[in-house]
């Protein structure tokens, strides 16, 4: 000890460095005790208040069922009255019900069933089925129930409790009961006691090893474990839980409060007020209550040192950890959303158009479906390229391509993609063209086709059915050839809340959360539309009440056909995408696919060529043909993604064993890198998935009918 304390004195910082590791220790030690401690009294508090909501929630169900009941009789008394039955009749059905309700076990709290029958030109009557002795008109006109049910009429009242004369503690449902014209035929009610209501209580808040009560309205103890203090005021100085009777009546909630119980115990109780204006209360012992802290507190002391060296690290970690996981959950969710958002409107058109193809018997409406579908599919691959470069809008690098195109044309494609969920749900759709704006424009087609069914896919999900949705144009202006067209789309939907108006041109944003549960939906769409229109050079906007509908309204510029800048791309010869008959017979291809659907499309496809195709599953099946036969083969289509050897690999040892037979890629990965990997692993182009066919056939007949390249 005396060489440490030397040394300590030599060196001051080994002294700081232990002095501050025995103040991080005991700090640590007292933080996590404080803090656990924090954790487990809240678990305990959750614990006490779950027991309480369990056990409110079976006095509400008891007491529901007794309303239940009452509803259901009073509907068939009034029926009976209403229909003339004798009041024997009336008394034999009562009777009847009564004796049912006593042998029901889940109805043992309720009693006998009666009524105060009132009818024109009779004397009242009151008939019932628990054996009560008769009595004068006039005790019946003082009695709690008849009173409150006359007060109420219409209403369903509940009477406070009280001790009958066998010294049953009971209350009532009573309501009114009126003919069509509204005069009272009566008045009818249902006696409840509350031993069966008492036993539940007692029986469900004992878990925590104390035990439970039930207070009425006007503080009277219906439920007690100590019998003496039942039917007597909570405002009794005997009973413990008096103190918290003025914090009850002011409406406050009693959570984790201490008293000594009349088990002489110390306890913390727990009260709140029932629905009805009854309170229900819990009380357990402190021993017991706090027991897993104490062993908390034991732990945390013996393991403390070793909790002081590691926590710090452990908490970094975690915390590293969960925010790691945080963003990666929250990018995977917002791309998965935003994919089901920009996809589920073509995806719709096809399956819809295919169901219709199906069924058709006519092979003009089967032709009708495929193109249907063609135009849906060559959206949705649109709608994809979109959504894998979305990350150009955030950086900024979006670009709008130039092109000509009919825009009457353009609309009547975006009518049949959305028109299969306008039918479905039986909506009106109009479009207005106005007749002003040019036939053909030079502009992103595909972009504003984007635009207008984000808008008007919107507008059929948020507009119920048999609404009505208008898409109307306008040509606003036309300056040097430049066009500025203004849409708009109409709905009689539910319409957007003013606050949420200003959000809605926001990522991931909606109308509120109960929205996006009901009617599905990203987001993301409105953003994508404001960011294509602001690059076409206009603006977005959006009108809207709530319950009448939306009203959104866009703008872009486009040049007209007379611009003299602008070269239409010139079309292939349409001799040049058609298919000769027997052309490739001389032509020996291999199709490196391993998917079986889709060799089996491009055998269809090419069956008519005779061209002479060997399919392959994946690279070791390319190199052992070539193998075989080096120099029967004239081109390779070559896919890149294939089990055991990829296309890339098989193209590089190809190369290396110094085959110079063209080969092609045919492939899904469709970006600038990946066509770049192609080129440089040895490949001679590059098709991109789907397949255009008549690209395909142009490819063969490069390179398979080109003298200097055939092998």
């Amino acid at each position: 000890m005396k060489h440490l304390l030397k040394l300590l004195k030599k060196n001051r910082t080994i002294f700081m460095q232990l002095l501050f590791t025995i103040l991080a220790f005991t700090t640590m030690v007292f933080l996590s005790y404080f803090f656990m401690s924090s954790i487990v009294r809240g678990s305990l508090v959750r614990n006490a208040e779950g027991i309480l909501d369990f056990a409110e929630s079976q006095v509400n169900s008891g007491l529901f069922k007794s309303k239940n009941l009452l509803a259901n009789y009073s509907e068939t008394l009034q029926k009976m009255i209403q229909r003339g039955d004798s009041t024997d009749k009336i008394q034999e059905y009562i009777s009847n019900v009564s004796d049912v309700i006593l042998q029901e076990s889940d109805s043992s709290s309720v009693r006998g069933l009666f009524i105060r029958i009132e009818r024109k030109a009779e004397e009242p009557v009151l008939i019932h089925g628990d054996n009560w002795p008769e009595e004068e008109d006039h005790w019946v006109k003082e009695q709690t129930w008849y009173r409150l049910a006359v007060e109420n009429e219409g209403k369903m009242i509940e009477t406070p409790p009280e001790i009958n004369s066998s010294n049953d503690t009971i209350f009532t449902y009573a309501e009114c009961i009126f003919d069509n014209e509204g005069n009272r035929l009566g008045v009818v009610g249902l006696d409840v006691y509350i031993d069966h209501i008492a036993d539940e209580i007692i029986k469900t808040t004992s878990k925590l090893g104390g035990y439970g009560m039930l207070v009425s309205q006007d503080f009277l103890m219906l439920a007690h474990p100590n019998e003496e203090f039942i039917n007597k005021k909570m405002s009794d100085p005997m009973i413990p839980v008096s103190i918290y009777i003025e914090e009850l009546e002011k409406g406050n909630k009693v959570s984790e409060e201490h008293l000594i119980s009349f088990r002489e115990e110390p306890s913390v109780a727990f009260f709140r007020k029932l629905s009805n204006g009854w309170f229900i209360g819990m009380v357990s012992p402190e021993k017991q209550y706090y027991q897993n802290m104490s062993n908390m507190a034991a732990i945390l002391i013996l393991l403390g040192f070793v909790l002081a060296m590691i926590l710090v690290v452990i908490l970094i970690r975690i915390d590293a950890a969960k925010t790691k996981s945080y963003n990666e959950s929250r990018q995977k969710s917002a791309f998965l959303a935003n994919m089901s958002h920009e996809i589920r409107t073509p995806i719709n058109a096809i399956v819809g158009m295919t169901t219709i193809g199906k069924n058709a018997g006519e092979m003009e409406r089967k032709d009708y479906c495929f193109c249907k579908i063609e135009d849906a599919s060559q959206h949705l691959l649109g709608v994809i390229n979109d959504i894998l470069d979305m990350s150009k809008v955030d950086a900024d690098k979006f670009e709008i391509v130039r092109s000509k195109f009919s825009f009457s044309k353009m609309l009547e494609r975006v009518e049949d993609v959305i028109s299969f969920r306008v039918n479905e749900k039986e909506q009106k759709f109009v479009v207005k063209l106005d007749e002003d704006i040019p036939e053909i424009l030079i502009g992103d087609e595909k972009r504003l086709m984007q635009v207008m069914i984000n808008i008007l896919s919107n507008a059929v999900k948020f507009t119920q059915n048999g609404g009505s949705i208008y898409l109307n144009t306008y040509l606003t202006s036309k300056e040097d050839n430049v066009c500025t067209i203004t849409v708009e789309i109409i709905d009689t939907g539910i319409g957007i809340a003013p606050e949420v108006q200003e959000k809605i041109f926001e990522p991931f944003e909606q109308g509120d959360s109960g929205i996006s549960r009901k009617f599905g939906g990203t987001g993301l769409g409105l953003v994508i539309s404001k960011r294509i229109v602001e690059l076409m050079g206009g603006s977005i906007s959006v009108s809207s009440k709530q319950e009448k509908g939306s009203k959104f309204t866009f703008s872009f510029q486009a040049e007209c056909e007379e611009c003299a800048e602008w070269e239409e791309q010139v079309p292939k010869k349409q001799e040049e995408k058609e298919i000769q008959p027997g052309e490739f017979s001389d032509c020996h291809i291999i199709l490196a696919e391993d998917m079986e659907i889709n060799q089996e499309i491009i055998l269809v496809f090419l069956e008519e060529t005779k061209a002479q195709i060997d399919c392959a599953e994946n690279g070791h099946e390319v190199l052992a043909l070539l193998d075989k036969n080096p120099d029967k083969y004239s081109l390779i289509f070559m896919d890149v993604q294939m089990p055991e050897m990829d296309g890339l690999e098989a193209t590089k040892k190809i190369r290396a064993r110094g085959i110079n037979i063209p080969i092609v890629a045919m492939t899904a990965n469709v970006f600038k890198e990946d066509i770049d990997k192609c080129l440089e692993a040895g490949m001679d182009a590059h098709l991109g998935k789907p397949l255009d066919m008549y690209d395909v056939v142009g490819t063969i007949r490069k390179y398979c009918l080109n003298p200097e390249r055939c092998g």
